[in-house]
């Protein structure tokens, strides 16, 4: 007994539903819609992000710390003024996202200065970039010198990926060349704490699949990528200790006064983290 053919009527409606998931690819794949997917995610996170850690603080470089302690760079040695207060204060760990890829040209006694109160604050977490070495070239990944290096508790990538409108909503919680094989710069500070060798399995969307080949060495290989919570200030943000004057009883303390003396009192009673880095336009340290 033969099957009897589809109906016109049904061919009609399948050839369209077939085109409309075509179309949708289509567009999804060019990217068109991307600025209204941004737009609908930041009004349905307005509400539904959590309240910032208090335990977290961030060391700000902003204009009035420039203004205070001196143009950009600073001296190695103002940072580990800084590192060795933090340790002070009992600061469970240290982001420190300022890069210290190349040794201080005429103050090598401040490298070294800084190398020990890293080696003796133990919770010193240090950022690791990937830079084209011409355009459209290969890429390497900028290392902190090799004494900082050693004396790290961790290192960890601290790129940050931007939407086309320059909002940054999400982030990449391993990447590296060649393979992802460094956290991103907040999940090595909060790993911490972990045995070596601890194996988590971590969330997000995976971008490397373990049954092809291994990419390019010279590729940087982005995983487990993550959408980022967030809220217009305050309710989103840490508190910020500006790098002129951390007192962690503000809500956003700069570099400054941390380095005066008025940095004493403890960062929470045993803060979970510290993230030392600028706001201060153009201030970005590759040395």
């Amino acid at each position: 007994m033969s099957t009897p053919a589809p109906s016109p009527k049904w061919k009609s409606r399948l050839l369209t539903a077939v085109g409309a998931a075509a179309l949708a690819i289509l567009v999804t794949l060019s990217g068109v819609t991307a600025p209204l997917d941004a737009w609908v995610y930041d009004r349905l996170v307005l509400g539904a992000a959590p309240a910032a850690d208090p335990r977290i603080v961030v060391v700000d470089i902003d204009q009035k710390s420039l203004a205070e302690l001196g143009r950009w760079p600073w001296s190695r040695r103002t940072h580990a003024q800084l590192v060795d207060r933090l340790r002070v204060a009992e600061a469970k760990g240290i982001a420190f996202n300022i890069l210290l890829s190349e040794p201080a040209l005429f103050d090598p006694e401040g490298d070294a200065l800084l190398a020990r109160a890293i080696g003796r604050s133990g919770r010193v977490v240090l950022p690791v970039l990937a830079e084209s070495v011409q355009l459209n070239g290969p890429s390497v990944e900028l290392m902190p010198i090799p004494e900082f290096a050693a004396s790290a508790a961790s290192l960890g990538h601290a790129e940050m990926v931007l939407d086309d409108d320059g909002v940054a909503r999400s982030i990449y919680l391993r990447a590296g060349l060649g393979s992802p094989h460094w956290p991103a710069l907040a999940l090595a500070l909060l790993q911490l704490d972990q045995p070596p060798g601890t194996a988590t399995e971590l969330p997000g969307r995976r971008r490397v699949k373990t049954e092809l080949p291994a990419a390019s060495p010279f590729d940087w290989v982005r995983d487990h990528e993550v959408l980022v919570p967030f809220t217009p200030p305050p309710q989103c943000v840490p508190p910020r200790v500006l790098y002129r004057c951390a007192e962690p009883a503000h809500s956003h303390v700069v570099a400054a006064r941390q380095l005066g003396g008025r940095g004493r009192q403890r960062h929470g009673h045993g803060a979970a983290g510290t993230r030392t880095g600028a706001t201060a336009y153009g201030e970005h340290e590759r040395r």
